[in-house]
């Protein structure tokens, strides 16, 4: 009986030292190590990712009040990541030399944040202690704006459908309604003089006589295939 409590003391003090040595990261945030989990989330919700430079144990009373100030503002509209001392060489190379403009630009005091885009990685906006403390409200404020200007630039810069280039022959899917007004929902694949081959929702291909479609739909038949 003694033998089986020692050895039941011996595994709760084991556990209890697992736990207290265990540097878990705050609720509804992802280390560094899960960057690319974190990733996935920013994708799958639409939001920024947020890399929170900081230490979560550290001496500093400012700083431990940084860090709830960062979570607190910004948890709910961006994915946050938390990258510690300790985590050196868990996030990717090239985001954190993104993460660096914001440290000569903003200062380096912790904790820093560096807001990433969840597509490409590029730097969107930033703040540190030093913006935090002056004015936290206002801080975050105009990080939000910043943010949302730079997301505007990326939507203007990016590559826009040349509009004199020609659609694909057929249209993809759409409705055909035939000559009695019933409707079905198919893909033009080619045309003959006489009939139109449609691929149906089902993936069936069927040849439909185009006397027998309605003046719309025929007409649309004529105009997107060639003779």
């Amino acid at each position: 009986m003694i033998l089986m409590n020692t050895r039941f003391a011996f595994a709760l003090l084991t556990a209890l030292l697992t736990v207290s040595t265990t540097h878990a990261t705050p609720h509804g945030t992802f280390s560094a190590a899960e960057y690319e989990a974190a990733k996935a989330k920013a994708v799958e919700e639409g939001k920024p990712i947020a890399i929170v430079a900081t230490e979560l144990k550290s001496n500093c009373p400012k700083c431990l009040a940084g860090n709830d100030a960062v979570i607190k503002a910004m948890k709910r509209d961006y994915i946050l990541v938390i990258e510690e001392k300790k985590d050196q060489g868990q996030i990717p190379q090239k985001v954190i030399q993104e993460t660096y403009k914001i440290y000569q630009s903003k200062g380096n005091i912790i904790p820093i944040v560096a807001v990433m885009s969840n597509t490409d990685q590029t730097l969107l906006g930033g703040l540190c202690y030093k913006q935090i403390s002056a004015d936290g409200k206002k801080a975050f404020s105009k990080l939000q704006e910043e943010v949302d200007a730079a997301l505007a630039k990326q939507a203007a810069d990016a590559p826009k459908p040349d509009a004199d280039q020609p659609k694909a022959q057929g249209g993809g899917m759409r409705d055909w309604v035939n000559a009695e007004g019933k409707t079905i929902k198919a893909e033009a694949l080619s045309r003959s003089a006489s009939k139109i081959s449609l691929k149906l929702e089902n993936g069936k291909v069927v040849d439909y006589p185009l006397d027998k479609l309605s003046e719309e739909s025929r007409q649309f038949a004529i105009d997107s295939f060639d003779e």
